[in-house]
């Protein structure tokens, strides 16, 4: 509270440091008589001011009361507006990441297709792949075939060779044995024949794999065309939804 002269208060008495103590000192009868006018006059004074001052304190209170009121109202404003604020970056940021997820998973719907896609493309290799080997087998088994074939064709024109040179020989010693020479040119008539009938037999049998293989390897290229186009889409659809989903992180 409020004290004069070193903290004493009014009247240097027991009342110091209080305004209601030093109106107590100034109302008690002083044991002087002759110095009691002199005291009430006193006691009058320091009462006029003490009103004074505490008038003067009661409208600085009151205006520190208005003022506190004004800075409590523009606090409360700050606050409400810190509330909406904050429920707006909240309701923002919940869109955010619904957005995010919404794009996590598309990127992961796109991932899973690709997967799904290359793993089919790999499926179709492999069965162009054990088609092709099938037809290469087949292939170089005809070949194996053909050769032998050959092999044996020119066994038989050797052997035709040599029974013509005997028929030849056989026909300069025996120009009258026409029978002999007949048997001997209807057999390799029959050799050239058979030759003939199974010469063309597998030549067929090697164009038919050739046309096959043919056939294989150019489905395979097909097959490998369309799945590089699938897999170039998807890739690109793949990476757009990757970078639309880092946009919506920054």
């Amino acid at each position: 509270m409020w004290g004069y002269g070193g903290g004493k208060g009014w009247g240097g008495g027991g009342y110091a440091g209080t305004w209601r103590g030093a109106v107590s000192a100034g109302a008690r009868p002083k044991a002087n008589a002759k110095g009691g006018q002199r005291a009430r006059s006193t006691t009058s004074t320091f009462r006029g001011e003490l009103i004074q001052r505490l008038d003067g304190d009661l409208v600085a209170t009151r205006a520190d009361l208005a003022q506190l009121r004004d800075d409590k109202a523009a606090l409360q404003q700050d606050k409400d507006n810190l509330i909406a604020e904050k429920t707006a970056l909240i309701e923002e940021k919940n869109t955010m990441e619904t957005r995010m997820n919404s794009a996590l998973e598309r990127a992961s719907d796109a991932e899973s297709a690709l997967l799904k896609v290359q793993k089919e493309r790999e499926a179709m290799l492999q069965k162009h792949s054990r088609e092709l080997q099938s037809s290469n087998d087949a292939l170089h088994q005809a070949s194996m075939s053909s050769e032998r074939q050959q092999k044996s064709h020119d066994e038989r024109m050797k052997l035709a060779k040599r029974l013509q040179e005997e028929a030849e020989v056989s026909n300069k010693k025996h120009r009258d044995n026409a029978g002999a020479e007949y048997d001997l040119r209807e057999k390799l008539r029959n050799e050239r024949d058979k030759y003939k009938s199974s010469s063309e037999k597998y030549q067929r049998i090697a164009e038919q794999a050739q046309k096959a293989l043919e056939q294989a390897q150019k489905a395979l290229e097909l097959e490998k065309k369309d799945h590089q186009v699938t897999a170039r889409m998807l890739k690109r659809r793949s990476e757009e939804t990757t970078k639309s989903s880092s946009s919506l992180k920054k």
